[in-house]
Parts: structure tokens; C-alpha cells; sequence
């Protein structure tokens, strides 16, 4: 036993995990312990094929219209960027990334909202992290752009916010380590709403 214990703290001391968990565990932490400890997949929202038509009805206004509202002289462009922080043990795919010699501007999308939640923007800091890490760039702010408003809404890192993901990323990795449920606060509104409503034993809705 004490040598399956030890290879998983060698395990997940080395395994990188996926920014998208930073938001997933603000909403609950039971679910980066279903999806990446237990491997159950959670199907894909309703919500995704929207999302791609989106995507690909603004892309060309964002190149025309957006680099001038983010300041940057001589912007290059990119869409859905792989990135991977080694400081932050983080990996993923940032929607769309304007840059230049200087800095490093993350951007994401979002269909419905005007605000992002605490997990959006400690995910949208992290893809800002791995970038800056990735092209040794500063990192000095990202946006969220919502819906049909164009205009961006900003997000600044900050070393309490960089702590709080590190934090969230050994909590993570504790889960993994001790193979215990972690405790939940969800509301009813978070539970309905998730695809793991059925193996949480304790939540009766």
C-alpha cells in the first residue's frame, strides 16, 4: 500500500493538469476528483455547438476591431493556443492570444454573462501565467469578451490571485493523493446543473 502511495504522489507531483480544472473546482471540488481520479467523462454540453458557431462568427471582427482596444503596437494574432506552465504545473488551450515583443494578452469567450465568475477569471489568469512563462513575455492582463457585447471586460493578476491557483492546484493534488470525496458546499443550482449529480450519494435533490 505504502508503495501505491508513494507512486502517486510521484504521479501527481509530475502530472500537469488541465487549467479548465481551476474553474470546474471553484463550482465544485468533486468534480476534477470524478474526471481526472475516478476517469468518468462527462458529456458534452448542449451548450458546445453554439459555442463553435460563435467562435467562428466573431473571429474576423476581433482581428479587425479588437488589437487596437488592447494597446498593443504590432500585435500578433493566435487562436486556440496550446500552452503549459511548468512553474504552475498547468496545461491548456487559450481561446485566442494577441502578443507582441513586450507583452502577452490572453482573451476568452463567453456566450451568456456580463461578469465573469471567480473560477473564469482564475482560469483565464492561469492561460496569462503559462503564456508569459511560455514566451517570456509580460503578462499584465487579460479580457473576457460576452455575447454580443464586443466590449472587453478586463482582468489583472495579481500575486494574491496567482496563490489562490496554486492553492486550488495542490488542493487538487491532495484529492488525488488521499482518494477521498472531498467535502461540497454546491447549492441546488450548481448541483442540477452538473453531470455528476448521480454519483454524489449525499445530495439529495
Amino acid at each position: 500500500m505504502e508503495m501505491v502511495v508513494n507512486s502517486m504522489k510521484n504521479y501527481t507531483t509530475l502530472h500537469s493538469l488541465p487549467i479548465s480544472l481551476l474553474r470546474q473546482y471553484v463550482f465544485c471540488p468533486r468534480i476534477p476528483y470524478y474526471s481526472e481520479l475516478l476517469g468518468f467523462n462527462s458529456n458534452e454540453p448542449l451548450w458546445t455547438e453554439q459555442g463553435q458557431k460563435f467562435h467562428s462568427d466573431i473571429e474576423s471582427l476581433i482581428k479587425r476591431r479588437l488589437p487596437s482596444k488592447f494597446g498593443l503596437a504590432n500585435p500578433r494574432f493566435e487562436k486556440r493556443m496550446n500552452v503549459v506552465s511548468f512553474e504552475l504545473n498547468l496545461h491548456g488551450i487559450v481561446d485566442y492570444t494577441f502578443y507582441n515583443d513586450e507583452y502577452v494578452v490572453p482573451i476568452e469567450f463567453k456566450i451568456s454573462g456580463n461578469k465573469p465568475t471567480r473560477g473564469q477569471e482564475l482560469q483565464l489568469l492561469a492561460y496569462g501565467y503559462a503564456l508569459s512563462e511560455m514566451k517570456n513575455l509580460n503578462f499584465e492582463r487579460g479580457y473576457f469578451l460576452f455575447g454580443n457585447n464586443k466590449k472587453p471586460y478586463s482582468v489583472f493578476p495579481s500575486e494574491e490571485k496567482k496563490k489562490d491557483i496554486i492553492k486550488i492546484v495542490n488542493q487538487i493534488k491532495n484529492d488525488q493523493i488521499t482518494m477521498l470525496l472531498p467535502e461540497s458546499a454546491a447549492s441546488i443550482n450548481k448541483c442540477t446543473q452538473c453531470e455528476f449529480l448521480n454519483l454524489c450519494n449525499d445530495r439529495n435533490f
